[in-house]
């Protein structure tokens, strides 16, 4: 009950405080788009107080994607059951400096700070959210949030996912995420304040995968009656974070408007933010049954109980100043610059001795417009201290917009060059199974970009190479290719067609590696939706109904280390040309929103060999029924 105490018992304290709040002190203002809500991202915020805020669909299309993954990637691989780890299938090239930790497996299903929500609305909002489905599986999601006083606005999240997945077959995830956030502005928008604190809390089962898949394949087929065995009978792997955000802003924009020409008239000099961060992060492996002949290595003599554990812990401060992002006579700025300098202070906290770290990172950018349909950008940074000294990053783009009035879209044309440290899992590593201690060299990224992107069409081809290329071997251990550079080449479409009351969503990605022994890679990969929308009873009832397909070409897709927490390289089983099919019946009744859905659809009709992760069979049919609610005021 622990975590009821420090994440749903604080929630619900929260919700109803709130709502007291509310009703007292928030002033309504009474207009036909008082129910509209729109949210905005913390690094999407311009020192300006420019939100690039984003309205929230209120459109049924894709309600019955619940699950975090098929929200944020198109293209995925995981380990069986919601919640549980996972990995993307398109490639995306590591241009991150500074430390980190490495263990990205379970980010699909974890918040950080570009998962953060601001939310705004004139009046109270509330968004409830229940899914329930076969094998015990349930969603739970409540979001809350209003303003007070038009100055302070503050949100509450809350999401939990607990589903057992196959019956006897330890696939059970039991995640939970939680964020607060608040920000304030005074009326004269000199000062503004945002701050948030996140809690992930993810407890996952292991099973190892199965021994032999043949013999599940028979034993869901009838043919054998022995029950098949996995390679781990008592593991299992919890990840805890929290984290802590503060972004002060600056304003020191002196101008004010001339009533003769209207134009801003006085001294601007520019904005300057402060943001502060902590974040602490444990990771756990236990094994209260070893599996012999499970683990490649071992390092104990008493097998019979294992706890691995390792802490991180972050403190990052960074003072950005920057230039208005409007010009005096109100249109945007020709030229915007900001300069930055960052600092961090890391402990990691395992075996066999701690470490601790501190890094100072400069960094600056700039933007250039011409004719305002011109823009021109670059940036770059460079690390000093320990761990990651010498870590540099640049990028630059170019973007153009065809024409303003026919939506005829735009082409970017995009370059990055990176040189970073390994992440600090490859370089070390202390466990009962596994240890390193690794001096290699730091990575060499190059990538090229070709976009081009209107309503409803988006395309791009992109172009990476590496040199001294990470890898993860077939026993999950860190490798460094050095010579030559690996260099892979993607070509992605996503097209939404439109026939009056019947659509087609699509999205496909094409990619290939130079070398793929040690980058497995599918060579395509799509979703497509076919889906009819219509009203009844005189537009009371919305209903839409469809059909979601997967599909990716077969290839040897990465294996998953519980131990070790990586997905890894393996040349034994291909995956893949299988198509996946899920019929969904999405309705809308004024503000609620109900799905019934038949996942996987198509399972068992075509055989039993599915898998995108080997000797993990991906979810059976299963039934689906879920719920989400709007509540303004």
């Amino acid at each position: 009950m622990t975590w009821f105490k420090k994440t749903i018992l604080p929630a619900c304290c929260f919700l109803l405080l709130t709502s007291a709040v509310a009703q007292q002190n928030d002033t309504i203002i009474s207009t036909a788009d008082s129910n509209q809500v729109y949210f905005f991202y913390e690094h999407h915020l311009d020192s300006s107080l420019n939100y690039n805020a984003v309205w929230l669909d209120t459109a049924y299309h894709n309600v019955q994607r619940y699950d975090p993954l098929l929200k944020e990637e198109s293209f995925f691989q995981t380990t069986g059951n919601i919640g549980l780890a996972n990995q993307s299938l398109s490639f995306s090239p590591a241009l991150k400096t500074g430390f980190d930790p490495g263990i990205h497996s379970f980010d699909g299903y974890s918040l950080n700070g570009e998962k953060i929500r601001f939310y705004s609305s004139m009046k109270p909002f509330t968004e409830l959210r229940y899914v329930s489905g076969s094998r015990k599986e349930q969603f739970f999601q409540v979001i809350h949030s209003h303003t007070i006083k038009q100055q302070l606005t503050i949100a509450a999240n809350l999401k939990i996912i607990n589903s057992l997945g196959r019956r006897s077959f330890r696939q059970k995830s039991d995640d939970i995420n939680t964020y607060f956030t608040a920000y304030y502005t005074t009326r004269n928008k000199r000062y503004a304040a945002y701050t948030y604190y996140y809690y992930n809390r993810l407890r996952n089962m292991e099973n190892g995968g199965i021994l032999v898949d043949s013999l599940y394949e028979q034993f869901r087929q009838g043919r054998n009656i022995t029950q098949f065995e996995y390679g781990l009978k008592e593991a299992s792997n919890t990840f805890i974070e929290n984290a802590w955000f503060l972004k002060q802003l600056l304003n020191l924009d002196f101008r004010k408007k001339d009533s003769v020409s209207g134009d801003n008239k006085g001294l601007s000099f520019g904005h300057f933010t402060l943001s502060t961060s902590y974040h602490k992060q444990r990771y756990n492996y236990t094994d209260e049954g070893i599996t012999a002949g499970y683990y490649p290595f071992s390092y104990i003599s008493d097998s019979s109980n294992v706890y691995d554990s390792v802490f991180y812990k972050k403190l990052e401060n960074q003072l950005t100043w920057t230039n208005n992002e409007f010009s005096g006579s109100g249109k945007p700025a020709v030229f915007r610059f900001y300069a930055a300098v960052r600092h961090a202070y890391i402990e990691v906290l395992e075996q066999p001795a701690n470490t601790y770290i501190s890094q100072l990172t400069p960094n600056a950018g700039f933007s250039l417009r011409f004719f305002d349909r011109l823009l021109l950008s670059a940036s770059a940074e460079y690390v000093l201290g320990d761990a990651n000294n010498g870590d540099l990053k640049g990028l630059a783009a170019l973007s153009f917009l065809l024409a303003k009035e026919k939506n005829a879209g735009i082409i970017s044309i995009e370059g990055a060059f990176a040189q970073t440290e390994l992440a600090w899992t490859a370089k070390h590593f202390y466990s009962a199974y596994y240890r390193w201690d690794n001096n290699f060299s730091k990575q060499k990224t190059i990538s090229a970009a070709l976009s081009y992107q209107r309503p409803r069409l988006k395309a791009s081809l992109q172009w990476v190479s590496m040199k001294d290329f990470l890898y993860w071997d077939t026993y999950a251990r860190p490798f460094q290719y050095n010579d030559p550079a690996v260099q892979v080449i993607s070509l992605f479409l996503k097209k939404d067609f439109v026939f009056g009351k019947f659509a087609i969503d699509n999205k496909a990605i094409l990619q290939s590696s130079t070398n793929e022994n040690i980058l497995h890679l599918p060579l395509f990969t799509a979703t497509q939706s076919y889906f009819v929308t219509f009203n009844m009873f005189h537009k009371a009832l919305g209903v839409q109904t469809g059909i979601d397909l997967w599909y990716n070409t077969p290839y040897f897709a990465d294996a998953w280390n519980p131990a070790t927490r990586q997905f890894h390289l393996q040349y034994e089983k291909k995956t893949g040309n299988y198509l996946y099919a899920d019929v969904f019946l999405n309705l809308k009744i004024k503000r609620a929103f109900i799905f019934l859905k038949l996942d996987h659809a198509n399972s068992g009709l075509l055989g039993y060999n599915y898998y995108s992760t080997p000797h993990y069979p991906f979810a059976d049919r299963s039934f689906k029924f879920g719920v989400t609610w709007l509540f303004h005021d």
